[in-house]
């Protein structure tokens, strides 16, 4: 009687250790077991261009997903080491991400997105040594053009444990997908949407028995983009033939919507839709950074620089509209000799002509006369060395330098060389192409800074600055410029019967070629496009950017006046 007292002391009291304090745990394993949590995701709103073509969209597919609660916690280590073997995964990765998740978590953890054939077969074929793991329906994210407008519209990916801790109030949860650069970035909460889930009963063998509710996704808000595809084809295309690192950017100048904003080089955005392959990462590690956004990253502007210089000098007083320059081909600053790119020089000139000819001592000289605060001032007023506002991130400063810089960053006054060197676009000065944009779109619109639009949300243009340039300061500059396409350095973009008015520049690179840089608008009457294109280190801006900057003005116009058919960019 004893023995079968002690014997039935110790069952009763594994049976309330079971039932009791144990319960609630294999309450919940045995609900794993035959219950389960398919999580729906919500699929992205799509990108349209302009005109309605879809730039970014989702498309069905399957994903490799793991449930750790249908396998004892001994097991977890031995299924991911099949799967290393298996399929080459990393394992101690899975680890972290099932450590994260939970053992007992009912939600699925996705090890491989967008899986293929290949992959399917092979986890049929070994299903009974995988206990846990599954194929599961999926939508990934699709960039039906591949490349076009990739640093426009960037690029998804799975949120990283930094993201979750820096953004709680979004409600994401390990194994999101969200934007990380771009417009998917930027427009996140708009595209994500809210995602879903169904609670299944299955069988002892995974099979779906019955539904037992349904929260659905909600979609993702579609977007449409300001980015005419037709004009981001023609002048990545033009990048592109002539082998150039560098960007384009077409900008409407009387309400900031971007038209076409180019980079190269560039990366495929489809690539980060599923795992990144080995070869293709290391190819993406062989480019001159194709992450780095070229039209939003800043240079020295080189001569066309001049055309807020010019504007200074007229409003500032420094100079009447009929003054008079000789240049000789050199000006001596101090004890300093600073050279034309002539080495004869022009002559006698007037502003007009030193901006048709890009004659650097007219603005040495001017630049010593007006001092690095008024040459900032209005440069400034212009659009330049300050974030233009445009929706997308990455974007640099720039730098406008004056005196106050200098005493400031380094303890030194500001020398006339200073001025001078300024006067060019050279020394410290460094803006961006979408800067540039900006800057000879204040000179199209009058006066007006536009800030930069790529989402097309029903919403008014908004302008930074209103600058009450004189109409006779503007008609100089106006006129200098439509003489450099016309018949000066910049006649490679001249576009018959358009009035292309604009200002080629070549800036010191630090290599044996100098940045090539091209900015124009036109018509040069009622002006609809600003045109800028910029080539790293790749020569003068007449040879270089100038014949790029035409490609798609001639697209623009051509599609304007209906003398060519929009491209067919379908899938």
């Amino acid at each position: 009687m004893g023995v079968a007292l002690v014997m039935g002391s110790v069952l009763l009291g594994r049976l309330a250790q079971l039932q009791i304090y144990e319960g609630g745990r294999f309450l919940k394993l045995a609900e794993g077991n035959r219950l389960r949590i398919i999580p729906q995701l919500a699929p992205r709103g799509v990108i349209r261009d302009r005109h309605g073509r879809i730039l970014a969209s989702n498309r069905l597919s399957y994903s490799l997903a793991l449930y750790p609660i249908k396998m004892k916690r001994a097991q977890v280590g031995e299924v991911i080491d099949r799967l290393q073997a298996l399929l080459g995964v990393d394992g101690a990765e899975i680890r972290r991400r099932v450590e994260r998740f939970g053992y007992q978590s009912s939600h699925p953890i996705k090890l491989i997105p967008d899986i293929d054939q290949r992959i399917i077969a092979r986890i049929a074929e070994h299903q009974g040594d995988l206990p846990g793991v599954s194929i599961e329906p999926d939508t990934v994210r699709f960039y039906p053009k591949g490349r076009l407008g990739a640093h426009v519209l960037g690029y998804v990916g799975e949120v990283t444990e930094y993201e979750l801790g820096r953004f709680p109030e979004r409600g994401m949860r390990t194994g999101d997908i969200i934007g990380k650069s771009g417009i998917e970035r930027t427009q996140d909460a708009w595209l994500r949407g809210q995602n879903g889930f169904q609670r299944v009963e299955v069988d002892s063998r995974g099979r779906l028995v019955q539904m037992m509710g349904v929260i659905p996704a909600i979609p993702g808000k579609d977007l449409k983009l300001f980015l005419d595809a037709d004009l981001q084809l023609v002048a990545e295309q033009a990048l592109d033939e002539a082998k150039l690192t560098g960007a384009v950017v077409a900008m409407n100048p009387q309400n900031g919507e971007l038209l076409a904003l180019a980079s190269r080089p560039v990366f495929e955005p489809n690539v980060f839709s599923r795992r990144v392959k080995a070869k293709e990462w290391q190819a993406l590690q062989r480019m001159n950074f194709p992450f780095v956004n070229r039209a939003l990253s800043a240079y020295p502007p080189g001569s066309i620089f001049k055309i807020p210089m010019a504007l200074a000098a007229l409003e500032s007083g420094r100079c009447s509209p009929g003054r008079t320059f000789n240049s000789t081909g050199s000006l001596r600053v101090g004890n300093r000799i600073f050279h034309d790119w002539k080495a004869e020089g022009f002559g006698s000139v007037n502003l007009t002509q030193s901006l048709q000819w890009s004659i650097d001592t007219v603005y040495y000289q001017l630049g010593v006369e007006m001092g690095g605060a008024v040459m900032a001032r209005y440069a400034r007023e212009a659009g330049l060395g300050d974030y233009t506002g445009v929706a997308l991130g990455g974007e640099s400063r720039g730098l406008i330098p004056d005196p106050e810089w200098k005493q400031r960053e380094f303890k030194d006054k500001w020398w006339p060389g200073d001025s001078a060197n300024m006067s060019i676009g050279q020394g410290a000065v460094s803006v961006t192409p979408l800067q540039a944009a900006v800057m000879v779109s204040s000179i199209a619109t009058g006066g007006k800074v536009a800030v930069p639009r790529l989402v097309d949300d029903g919403s008014a243009p908004q302008f930074r600055l209103q600058s009450k340039w004189r109409p006779s300061s503007l008609k100089v500059v106006r006129q200098g410029i439509r003489a450099v396409v016309a018949s000066g350095t910049g006649v490679a973009a001249d576009v018959p019967g358009k009035g292309i008015s604009g200002k080629t520049g070549s800036a010191e690179s630090g290599k044996p070629k100098t940045h090539a840089w091209f900015v124009c608008y036109g018509p040069d009457t009622h002006p609809s496009i600003a045109v800028v294109a910029f080539a790293e280190a790749a020569g003068h801006g007449g040879e270089i950017a100038a014949p790029v900057a035409r490609k798609v003005l001639d697209r623009y116009f051509g599609l304007k006046d209906g003398k060519i058919r929009r491209a067919d960019l379908s899938d």
